[in-house]
């Protein structure tokens, strides 16, 4: 007879969770995916992220621009990290 049985067991420790959702899976520096969605318009560039940041923390990005001729706009955007390299415009 086992004697967990009829037990639930907690798949993931409370102090853990902290822990993980503080750990940075975007770091500053890195060339990430930034996209959004509005109505039937999805659109994906490629930025730079300007902060640091773990799943669900709000960083700044900076758009990545090829060249051009004519002045450079630094474009700049808040951003929700959902993954690696993965962050959704706000």
């Amino acid at each position: 007879m086992n004697p967990e049985a009829g037990t639930e067991r907690p798949t993931e420790r409370p102090e853990a969770q902290g822990l993980f959702s503080s750990l940075p899976v975007v770091r500053a520096g890195d060339v990430v995916q930034l996209w959004g969605i509005q109505g039937d318009l999805h659109i994906e560039v490629a930025a730079m992220a300007e902060q640091s940041g773990g799943m669900g923390k709000t960083i700044r990005v900076r758009l990545m621009q090829r060249e051009t001729l004519g002045p450079q706009i630094q474009e700049q955007f808040d951003a929700v990290v959902r993954g690696p390299h993965d962050v959704e415009m706000k």
